[in-house]
């Protein structure tokens, strides 16, 4: 049986140095295992059994990468027969470590023919254990990613491996005649075909469209105990045709293997960096090829932008090389796809000042088409072709991809090199198309600066005849339009027209402006201005008001019996020790706030318990308020998440749509509130949130709903759960705390907070978070306040009871109940606005419009003056 003890990184470190100088020493050995190594192993091997997704996902990604740099920097891995025992022989697991074994190989040293075609029959030995067998584990999608891009990578490898045939040893020959399929090209293609089809991913993400599946929402894992392995392979096998179709010039197909994952939504795809980066830079290049340059420019900006504001977090990634790299590639492809199709627009401002600090004088002469650029008329031609071929071939050889020629060489022929075949090909096909837009620059820079212009003299500017014009302007129109995924004709004009006789008219294309967007956020800002002109006209007119007996129950501020502002003893008792405690410091503090507040909170939101402080995925910051907490949450969201789509409550808190507009969010609406019921819209609810956006943001409040009070019930909260996965919805909670996916996600979103919050703030206040940290680290202290909260809980409750019994005691028209049902600070009374009014002439009665009061502003004294004031106002207005 395979060993059961805690995997410990550093312990193996002195047997590690000790494995390393013995390898120096007598070489590599595959039998030899390193202590660390067994433990590796073992442990892997445990986790994969019990399904442990972190633990694989961490060793997987740290460890297998630690070990390598430490004894295998350039020598492979022990061999699979040296640590099959260790791990009961597993047929699964001795057949995932062969495939890490021979990725090692092929990123650390150069395989032989024979391990090429080892690596081969492993993968299909893997693969039809994933096809036919039964694959009962969950594995990380990183992994299982890395295995089919590893895949394709390796039949790239050899492709090209085989076609140098000049230098071939006569046992290479043989071995290649031998193992003539190969990574063959219908074997690779049938694998990864056979994945998509038999995990039957396309109609689960079909399904899912319709709500009737999960999968993105869970990004592809399995939470019910099953197996997320064939799905999430026949997934990122559909982004492994598109790969293997580029390499084989079928751009056409490679997107329409695609064409089930929606590319303008987060997806799976979009969970491994590497996943991400591969699938648009396919996708973008394919368009290129087949003249989709607009779909080319959104997709390559959406990406380039990601990568520019995250590429910082993956510097210590194994893949952080082939980011950069990629992300070179795809600035290049960009330059060609806007030289095509000057489309700026399409172009973010943080994207474009990369692009025109690395290849803006090299656009500026693709584009531009003047005597001072290529002299005389006569040579103006020449001079374009001369230069702009010489750029776009430079281009184009950087960015593409590395064509392959599938086919097996002739061994009867004379034995030659035919690396470069595929290459040459794509290039022609390429620069031909350059040739075809030649004077496509030309015609393009008369077109944007005249509203009409006769052919004859257009014809004279371009120096050509008027029926080479004629063809000029036809291939224009033909090369700015494509035909997209469905079948449609789509245009890439950046200028459009049409020939009238003998003139050339353009086409006015300004862009459409969306008076009823603009309208609605106007609409929505103003209703904020009118609650906040409300709550300060609640508070002067209180303050103005000579009356004994006038009562504030607007603003959200806990009272005492006698109508003061409450200080808890605790607190005061805090305060006291801090004011004595010489070693306090009165430093500035972080801009993440006091570190022991921080931590202290979490456990008291989160549970001492969570297993999401214990994975680390917790990141905390102190902020200015709940308000500032929530603004600050606003604008990461602003920033990093791809739907700007906020959904608020119907009522909410008055700020909630100040938060989301300030950053750039908008805003609208799911039903909460039923005015008939005085309770939870719950149907409303699940209809407006399951029509929502994919991806858009979902306001909640964990308890105590402000203004209403009405909370849902425990069952409730669950199907809003359900619903919210399903939609692929993000909950964000009027509660300063959000969990991460994982470690380095807490870390990355912790950095970008300190970005928004530096020019903000920059520093929290010390005093406040000192006083918290004081009373959660002392048990004492802590059930003092727990104590005192209790009583200031059930001195509301009893406040909500002695309401309703007043009430019905005077037999006030209508139904109460909701008082007591609901629940925090705030009740919902049902009165309208004119009623609200009568109590505050007739009674000096002080609260917000909409009928909502504060039960904390109550007494035991107060509350028969509002029972009586209601009573009034129901039998006084209707």
């Amino acid at each position: 049986m395979a060993a059961n003890y805690e995997y410990d990184e550093a312990a193996g470190h002195y047997d590690d140095q000790a494995a390393a100088l013995r390898q120096q020493e007598v070489g590599y050995d595959p039998n030899f295992v390193p202590d660390s190594v067994k433990s590796f192993v073992v442990h892997l091997y445990r986790h994969i059994r019990e399904k442990n997704v972190y633990e694989i996902h961490q060793m997987y990604e740290t460890s297998f990468q630690t070990l390598s740099e430490r004894l295998f920097k350039d020598t492979p891995w022990p061999s699979v027969d040296a640590v099959a025992h260790y791990v009961d022989n597993d047929h699964v697991f001795c057949l995932l470590y062969r495939e890490m074994w021979f990725r090692h190989l092929y990123a650390r040293l150069s395989p032989t023919l024979k391990q090429r075609i080892d690596s081969w029959d492993n993968y299909c030995s893997l693969f039809q254990v994933v096809l036919h067998g039964v694959v009962n584990m969950q594995l990380p999608n990183q992994w299982l990613w890395d295995m089919v891009d590893e895949f394709v990578y390796q039949f790239q490898s050899f492709c090209q491996y085989r076609a140098k045939m000049k230098n071939k040893t006569e046992q290479e020959i043989a071995l290649l005649r031998q193992f003539d399929q190969a990574w063959n090209v219908y074997g690779v293609l049938n694998f990864l075909q056979a994945l998509v089809e038999k995990s039957a991913i396309i109609h689960i993400l079909e399904q899912e469209k319709e709500g009737l599946e999960q999968f993105t929402a869970t990004d592809g894992y399995d939470y019910s105990g099953g197996s997320n392995v064939l799905k999430v392979l026949g997934y990122f096998s559909m982004i492994g045709l598109l790969r293997v179709h580029c390499l084989l010039g079928d751009y056409h197909t490679g997107l329409k293997c695609l064409q089930p994952i929606d590319i303008s939504q987060q997806g799976v795809y979009t969970s491994v960096i590497g996943s991400h980066i591969a699938t648009i830079y396919h996708y973008g290049f394919a368009s290129l090829m087949l003249r989709r340059y607009v779909d080319g420019i959104r997709e390559f900006n959406k990406i380039l932008l990601y990568i520019y504001k995250t590429k910082q977090y993956h510097q210590k990634s194994p893949q952080y090389e082939q980011i950069l790299k990629k992300n070179e590639q795809m600035y290049a492809l960009l330059a060609i796809c806007l030289s095509f199709c000057p489309q700026m627009k399409l172009v973010d401002e943080a994207v474009n000042a990369q692009l025109r600090e690395k290849y803006g004088e090299k656009m500026g002469k693709l584009q531009r088409y003047d005597d001072e650029a290529y002299g005389d008329k006569m040579n103006r031609r020449q001079r374009f072709a001369d230069e702009a071929f010489g750029i776009y071939d430079e281009l184009f050889s950087y960015a593409c991809p590395k064509f392959i020629t599938p086919s097996a060489p002739s061994f009867d022929e004379p034995l030659v090199n035919y690396n470069q075949d595929a290459y040459r090909l794509q290039l022609k096909l390429f620069l031909s198309e350059v040739r075809q837009q030649e004077l496509l620059v030309g015609a393009r820079t008369f077109l944007k600066v005249y509203s009409t212009i006769s052919l004859g003299k257009l014809a004279n500017y371009l120096d050509v005849d008027e029926s080479t014009l004629r063809m000029i302007l036809m291939t224009y129109k033909h090369k700015t339009h494509a035909v997209d995924s469905a079948g449609k004709i789509i245009s890439n004009a950046d200028v459009d027209f049409y020939i009238d006789d003998d003139m050339v008219r353009v086409v006015d294309s300004k862009p459409v402006k969306r008076y009823g967007d603009f309208f609605l956020r106007q609409i929505v800002k103003l209703e904020g201005v009118i609650n906040d002109v409300d709550r300060i006209k609640v508070m002067v007119a209180y303050r103005d008001d000579p009356s004994p007996s006038k009562l504030n129950l607007g603003i959200g501020v806990y009272r005492t019996e006698e109508g003061k502002p409450h200080l808890l003893n605790v607190v005061s008792k805090a305060e006291k020790l801090l004011l004595n405690d010489k070693s306090v410091s009165k430093e500035y503090l972080p801009i993440t706030g006091l570190s022991e507040f921080n931590q202290l909170s979490a456990r008291l939101v989160l549970g001492h318990d969570s297993f999401a402080i214990k994975e680390k995925r917790v990141c905390t910051v102190q902020c200015l308020s709940g308000s500032g907490s929530l603004r600050i949450g606003a604008e990461l969201l602003a920033r990093f998440h791809h739907q700007h789509v906020v959904y608020l409550s119907q009522p909410t808190y008055g700020n909630h749509m100040n938060f989301f507009i300030a950053a750039g969010i908008t805003v609208k609406y799911y039903r909460y509130y039923d005015e008939a019921t005085k309770g939870l819209d719950f149907q409303g609810l699940l209809e407006d949130l399951g029509s929502a956006e994919s991806g858009a943001i979902v306001l909640l409040q964990a308890s105590s709903h402000n203004p209403t009070g009405v909370d849902p019930t425990v069952e409730q909260w669950e199907q809003i759960r359900q619903l919210i996965r399903q939609r692929g919805l993000v909950p964000f909670f009027d509660c300063a705390y959000q969990v991460c996916k994982a470690e380095d996600v807490a870390c990355r979103v912790e950095s970008q907070l300190k970005l928004i919050i530096r020019p903000m703030y920059s520093n929290p206040p010390i005093h406040g978070a000192a006083i918290v940290a004081t009373i959660l680290r002392d048990r004492e202290m802590y059930d003092a306040w727990t104590a005192e909260l209790k009583a200031m809980i059930v001195r509301i409750v009893n406040l909500r009871h002695q309401l309703y019994d007043a009430l019905c005691e005077r037999g006030t028209p209508g139904d109460w109940k909701h008082i007591v049902n609901q629940v925090g600070m705030f009740t919902f009374s049902g009165l309208n606005e004119d009623q609200v009014s009568f109590l505050t002439k007739h009674y000096h009665i002080y609260m917000s419009s909409d009928g909502r009061i504060n039960m904390a502003g109550l007494s035991s004294k107060t509350v028969p003056y509002l029972a009586n004031a209601i009573h009034e106002a129901l039998a006084s207005v209707p």
